[in-house]
């Protein structure tokens, strides 16, 4: 919510990206999702904890990033360079990203229980929207008290604390056993199965395509409104 949402399209803006920048950056964690598909042939070699751990982990070092730029803007004020150093850090951040997430669920699914699996899986998106709800709250009413890059810094801050702990929550989970070896190769002859064969998969992920489509423009496209209309950058 804050590392690749509205706070960090804020941010790209008030640096003065262009709209490309933005769009740019925003997209980065969709255009690098075939890296998720291509990242689950390390999971017979190296096991889904280790993989997971190892994009999860690296990710936060790029978290880091944006709280330094906040803290450079406030003691020597913004530079063009400070774009580029953003948009990098989003790139990279949704790379490790998209090879951690290539475990986690796969990971999840292996270690539960086959009778509280459906509880699992449902408390997750419970949890995950109603913490995404708060993220926002709390990020809104940072940018009403403070001023711009102190919110900001703030706000990276606990994005960073975040993760922090996601990691070592994760680190005390058991791993299980690794899947059977699968080649590049068989993951991009059989991926186009999974996509188009008529199966129930199919028809979910459809349907997950279309609210991505309809949704994913919403927070980039508010906080350019919201901006355009204040008359002022975020």
């Amino acid at each position: 919510q804050i590392g690749i949402g509205t706070p960090m399209v804020l941010f790209a803006e008030q640096l003065g990206a262009t709209p490309f920048q933005v769009g740019l950056a925003y997209s980065f964690v969709f255009l690098l999702t075939p890296l998720q598909i291509a990242a689950t042939a390390l999971l017979p070699r190296y096991g889904f904890k280790a993989v997971m751990l190892g994009g999860w982990g690296t990710r936060s070092v790029f978290l880091g990033v944006p709280a330094v730029l906040a803290i450079l803007v406030l003691l020597i004020g913004e530079r063009s360079w400070m774009v580029t150093a953003l948009v990098a850090s989003v790139f990279f951040f949704c790379f490790c990203r998209s090879i951690g997430a290539a475990s986690g669920i796969s990971w999840f699914y292996a270690i539960l229980p086959e009778q509280v699996r459906g509880r699992y899986f449902a408390s997750d998106q419970f949890v995950t929207a109603v913490a995404a709800v708060g993220t926002l709250l709390a990020s809104s009413a940072l940018f009403a008290l403070l001023p711009i890059y102190p919110a900001l810094l703030l706000q990276y801050g606990i994005a960073l604390a975040g993760s922090t702990i996601s990691y070592f929550a994760l680190k005390e989970l058991p791993d299980a056993e690794r899947p059977a070896a699968i080649s590049l190769a068989s993951v991009a002859r059989d991926t186009p199965r999974h996509l188009f064969r008529p199966t129930p998969f199919r028809r979910y992920l459809w349907i997950a395509t279309l609210y991505g489509i309809v949704t994913t423009p919403i927070p980039p496209f508010a906080a350019s409104t919201t901006e355009a209309s204040s008359g002022t950058r975020a």
